[in-house]
């Protein structure tokens, strides 16, 4: 709840309590028993409850100029009642979308990544022009201005601090140690919107090379909606290319491959070496007509368990040594040839019905004329 001490010269409140304080809040039910919170109806106050919906995962109160029956808040553009409606609509999209925004600062880092459940979202919002759409616009356009993007708004995935590390909330009577979450602001913050299985599986290694990683997957259509993602740093194959030419993040891919064989041999892992790597190798490959993006990005991996770095001829001029390639066997061929397996691509992660990263080999200048084994510069 705030007091709004001073309303734009040009509306006049035309509501009974004009000559008081001007009254805007938020509430939400942050845990529920029974119910789940996502099927529970939040409503509009203006002191006692309006009998409407916000159609919004929080109820709202607002200092609105209502009917005596209490049946109609008028806020569309009419000639009608126009004051009423300016005095509404000013309520609606610039004090309760402010607070709204200051209300998730707050809650987002003791909730984490349960707060994106209280965000205003296109799958919650009618379409109609009710109460829960105009909120949901204006608090998106002014998402994508600049006032909020240095704001805390997005917790980071899977991460905690004590108090000792960051400024508490509120003192706690008990006198135990609140546990926070971290969070990132819009400018600060990597967005990680692939799938959540590719993801989940990926989570070991992209917290240690995505900065300030988060995953608000469903408010994605509405970033793009309003264009914050022209401004967003998002986990996509530009982005992991241009990790992958940095050799401590192609050391983290290295070790993350290694653990993951460690915990096979103890029946431990979700996912198989091979795997990983085809899902790395499928989200970090860009469209054909981009494919030189992946030059200098070190993430082939080859036979020996260790990773080469891929390179592009470009022109007709070969200016590799003879070591400087590295052969794509059959797999009979792999098992041949084993003793030579730092000069192998591992067969496996291509043979096995991965036509995009066998697209990565066919295109590049430098592949052998057979088709049968290209080659890489690594």
């Amino acid at each position: 709840m705030t007091d709004i001490e001073e309303a734009p010269k040009e509306l006049i409140n035309p509501g009974r309590r004009a000559n008081k304080i001007t009254e805007c809040g938020l509430a939400a039910r942050l845990q529920s028993e029974g119910t789940s919170v996502d099927n529970l109806q939040h409503q509009v106050f203006c002191t006692l409850p309006t009998g409407f919906s916000t159609q919004l995962p929080v109820s709202i109160h607002a200092s609105f100029a209502i009917t005596g029956d209490r049946k109609t808040i008028p806020f569309e553009d009419t000639k009608q009642n126009s004051a009423i409606t300016a005095w509404n609509r000013w309520l609606l999209t610039d004090c309760i979308p402010d607070l709204y925004l200051e209300f998730l600062k707050d809650l987002a880092p003791r909730l984490g990544e349960r707060v994106f459940g209280f965000w205003p979202s296109m799958g919650r919002a009618a379409r109609k022009q009710d109460f829960g759409s105009v909120i949901h616009n204006a608090f998106w356009d002014r998402l994508a201005g600049e006032r909020y993007e240095s704001y805390q708004l997005f917790p980071l995935v899977e991460t905690r601090i004590t108090t000792e590390q960051s400024t508490p909330l509120k003192t706690r009577t008990d006198g135990r140690k609140r546990k926070l979450f971290q969070v990132a602001s819009l400018k600060s913050a990597t967005f990680d919107i692939l799938r959540e299985t590719t993801s989940s599986k990926l989570n070991p290694l992209f917290s240690k090379i995505c900065r300030n990683r988060v995953r608000p997957r469903h408010l994605w259509r509405d970033m793009v909606a309003y264009k914050i993602h022209l401004k967003s740093t998002v986990i996509e194959s530009q982005y992991l290319c241009d990790l992958f030419k940095i050799e401590a993040n192609c050391v983290a891919i290295e070790i993350f491959l290694n653990q993951l064989d460690a915990e096979a041999a103890s029946h431990e892992a979700n996912i198989s070496r091979d795997e990983a790597m085809k899902l790395l190798l499928q989200i970090t490959m860009p469209d054909p007509s981009s494919i030189e993006l992946m030059s200098g990005c070190r993430v082939l991996p080859k036979l020996d368990q260790t990773l080469g770095t891929i390179k592009f001829q470009s022109g007709d001029v070969v200016t590799w040594s003879r070591g400087d390639l590295l052969f794509l066997p059959t797999l009979v061929e792999a098992d041949l040839f084993a003793a030579n397996a730092s000069l192998l691509i591992k067969p496996s992660i291509f043979h096995e019905g991965a036509p995009k990263q066998t697209t990565l080999l066919a295109l590049s200048d430098a592949a052998s004329k057979s088709p049968e084994n290209p080659l890489l510069d690594l």
